[in-house]
């Protein structure tokens, strides 16, 4: 007697193995931006700790569609634009990540803290518990992934070798 609720691809190796290929693709990408963020992250301790200042916001506003009704959304991020001076020289620089979304920031004068390159003081280093938390993440949860993806080629293998 069959079972109606089995899966038909539950002993096909080949959907193991590709399922297997297609999850180690995805999550070697997260783990090559985690080694990019963890790269920005050290190279910022070679940079020159400087101190700047708040002296604007860009402003971009997001469009983005709200599911299946046409419904539409508007956000609306905010990133600070900075004021720094370094060897004499006045630069501005506009951060990496926003400061704030859907809401007006009320930082315009305050002191951020920045890394910048001593050879090029353009290259500036926003470091923020934001980008660590995201290296954290796309370092961590892929080492998990891999282990998943080990059982799946391992399932795949069982199954090629019982046939």
């Amino acid at each position: 007697m069959s079972d109606y609720y089995s899966d038909p691809y539950q002993n096909d190796y080949k959907a193991w193995l590709l399922g297997g290929i297609f999850l180690s693709i995805i999550f070697l990408a997260f783990f090559g931006v985690g080694l990019y963020l963890l790269a920005r992250q050290i190279q910022a301790s070679w940079y020159v700790e400087t101190e700047s200042v708040v002296v604007d916001h860009k402003i971009i506003y997001e469009r983005d569609s709200g599911g299946s009704h046409g419904s539409h959304f508007t956000r609306t991020a905010y990133y600070a634009i900075v004021e720094y001076e370094f060897d004499g020289k006045k630069y501005k620089k506009t951060a990496d990540t926003p400061s704030s979304t859907d809401v007006p920031p009320d930082d315009m004068g305050k002191t951020i803290t920045i890394y910048v390159n001593r050879n090029n003081p353009t290259d500036v280093v926003f470091r923020n518990s934001t980008h660590i938390l995201l290296t954290t993440l796309c370092l961590t949860v892929p080492v998990g992934g891999f282990v998943g993806t080990a059982f799946m080629f391992r399932k795949a293998y069982k199954i090629k070798k019982d046939d």
